[in-house]
């Protein structure tokens, strides 16, 4: 089931306060127009009525794809949730089933892209391990490791993988077109070890730290 209320915000350039519809839970069955714009990010963005300012809005979200058995829990690292938003995660594995994916991340561009990884139909294991590799391919050919680098979309007509690539705050970003095989070239390496890193059924933190640990396991 989804979920919205409204929530006021000041804006920052000349303190209208305006009021933006929050989505506490979204459901991409019964709301796929508001899971596409989790997708692109356009459900976290406002603009003030008054002067046109856009911003950015940041609050805990549930995202549930009961067709792809897929179940994400966002909010910030340590932040003190309302207890409206606190998560029983036991109670929500025991409802959607053992044969769920459950992720919890941490960060709006991880909510976003695991949305769309999820989407396209990848997994979304693979996905994370991929973005590691790809960070120190980046790195290795830049001299800088990059300041962003998510999965975008996939180009089926050519076997690819669409990212976008941000290498610092001031630089525009950059398509990347990554062959599909990279993709399916990670899969031996996470198999041996997917059951415990990545098992159904339990909550899994969809982080660099898990993809580092998957990589090294492999």
């Amino acid at each position: 089931m989804s979920i919205r209320s409204e929530m006021p915000w000041p804006c920052m350039n000349c303190g209208t306060v305006n009021h933006a519809q929050v989505w506490h839970a979204v459901n991409v069955a019964q709301d796929p127009r508001i899971a596409r714009k989790v997708q692109d990010g356009s459900l976290f963005r406002a603009v003030c009525r008054s002067c046109g300012f856009q911003a950015g809005l940041d609050y805990p979200i549930h995202y549930h794809d009961p067709a792809r058995r897929s179940y994400c829990l966002y909010h910030q690292l340590g932040q003190a949730l309302a207890p409206e938003d606190q998560p029983d995660l036991q109670d929500i594995a025991g409802k959607v089933g053992p044969e769920y994916r459950l992720r919890r991340v941490y960060d709006l561009d991880s909510l976003m892209e695991l949305s769309r990884v999820w989407r396209d139909g990848l997994d979304d294991a693979a996905i994370l391990a991929l973005r590691l590799l790809l960070e120190a391919q980046v790195e290795s050919h830049r001299g800088a490791r990059p300041l962003a680098l998510r999965f975008d979309h996939l180009e089926v007509d050519v076997d690819a993988l669409e990212y976008v690539l941000v290498m610092e705050e001031s630089a525009p970003a950059e398509s990347m077109t990554v062959p599909a095989v990279f993709y399916r070239n990670v899969f031996p390496r996470l198999e041996a070890h997917r059951e415990r890193l990545f098992p159904t059924g339990r909550w899994v933190e969809w982080t660099r730290e898990t993809a580092r640990q998957a990589l090294m396991a492999g």
